[in-house]
């Protein structure tokens, strides 16, 4: 019953994100263990790599050379550090199942100010194709604003 309330909780919650899967041909060749990279979608300075912040277990957030941040969660291991320059393309962690998770994903965030959280559908189309060719064997399973896209 308590699994039920918590799966129910978390449709509820504003969810402004993207969640990032690894694709089943990702866990096919790689047996299931594989460590997936995430990687900065652009230049910056780590301002927080956390081991725990509230329903994301793991979490970078970077901000960016136009007072941008962006941010990423449930990771399995952290390769940065507060405080760390970063460029575009850089692995920064390994993708994983922390936090309130129901199995290894990437949750990736956009944030306008520190704190201000947007739709990173609105800027997904300006990255560099050269960076989403970096994410090989990734599957985009978007969900923001408790839709499905």
């Amino acid at each position: 019953m308590g699994f039920v309330l918590l799966l129910l909780l978390e449709l509820v919650q504003n969810h402004q994100g993207l969640d990032i899967a690894p694709t089943v041909e990702a866990y096919r060749t790689s047996g299931g263990d594989r460590d997936l990279p995430i990687i900065a979608t652009r230049d910056g300075t780590v301002v927080m790599a956390t081991e725990s912040i509230s329903g994301y277990g793991k979490y970078i957030k970077i901000q960016h050379d136009n007072g941008m941040y962006s941010g990423y969660g449930h990771i399995k291991t952290i390769l940065v550090t507060n405080g760390q320059a970063v460029k575009q393309g850089d692995i920064i962690a390994y993708m994983g199942n922390e936090g309130r998770s129901t199995g290894k994903h990437l949750h990736f965030e956009i944030f306008t100010d520190s704190s201000t959280r947007v739709d990173p559908l609105s800027y997904v189309n300006q990255l560099s194709q050269d960076l989403f060719h970096l994410q090989v064997n990734l599957l985009l399973v978007v969900k923001t604003n408790n839709q499905f896209v």
